[in-house]
């Protein structure tokens, strides 16, 4: 159900309190990506004791959420409002694969995890430069998991716009995520990649482990040692083999 009215019943907290923090309000932005219309959510930069320097546009962080197939939504973030404070937009995508928007827009992901999901990501950005709503020099983006999987999948596309990126416990191999995968989600990465062994091509056309000779741009790796289904050899792995200065990389377990 879909309701396009709403109303206040009861206010637990005033309203006025609110206007006197920090808060970065949402603003929902669609664009076009292959044709497709997909939808984010864009945070201005919000702190009510500094400003950026006049004329001068923000740089942004666009953030990947997990699943790869869950959805995010307007709700307060106390992570999104930290960055926005500090002086950053926040740009939060329900790329092509989400959940929210019916079966035929989930399903887009199907077969095409790696593919639809970073071109969703590439053109947000295009968007938003387009827009001149941020620095184009000033385009960095994160995730976790498998949104951490989408973030290194960019960085070795031809089109790719981000600056500086950080993978948090993300995918790097996925014949690795295949074979770890535990009886509930045992086909899941059939379904979003391609049947293994058949596709093992498919594999590694779409994992970071494998185009690492690609990539050129600064990544911080973290990774949590407690996490058991984010195989921890995927941060180290990736990061051992990175192809650049050691200026431009940094791993961290916690």
């Amino acid at each position: 159900m879909v309701v396009s009215k709403l109303s206040v019943i009861r206010e637990v907290r005033s309203s006025q309190e609110l206007q006197n923090l920090d808060i970065s309000v949402p603003q929902l932005k669609s664009f076009d990506s292959d044709g497709v219309k997909v939808e984010g959510y864009y945070y201005p930069p919000t702190n009510l004791e500094y400003s950026g320097t006049e004329g001068s546009l923000p740089p942004v962080i666009f953030f990947c959420h997990p699943g790869p197939t869950m959805k995010i939504t307007n709700g307060l973030s106390v992570k999104i409002q930290y960055f926005t404070s500090k002086g950053f937009a926040v740009f939060d995508i329900n790329y092509r694969g989400s959940t929210g928007r019916g079966k035929e827009f989930r399903n887009l992901l199907l077969g095409n995890w790696g593919v639809v999901d970073t071109n969703d990501m590439i053109n947000g950005a295009k968007y938003l430069i387009e827009e001149k709503l941020i620095d184009p020099k000033k385009v960095c983006i994160m995730g976790s998991s498998a949104g951490g999987f989408t973030v290194l999948s960019t960085l070795f596309h031809l089109q790719n716009v981000f600056c500086a990126a950080v993978s948090i416990y993300g995918v790097s191999d996925l014949e690795d995520i295949y074979k770890a995968s535990h009886k509930f989600e045992s086909d899941y990465t059939v379904r979003l990649v391609a049947p293994y062994p058949e596709g093992i091509e498919v594999y590694r056309q779409r994992s970071a482990i494998h185009n690492i000779d690609k990539i050129n741009t600064p990544v911080a790796f973290l990774h949590g040692m407690g996490r058991p289904f984010a195989v921890k050899n995927c941060s180290f792995t990736v990061a051992s083999r990175y192809n650049t200065t050691l200026s431009m990389l940094t791993l961290r377990w916690f």
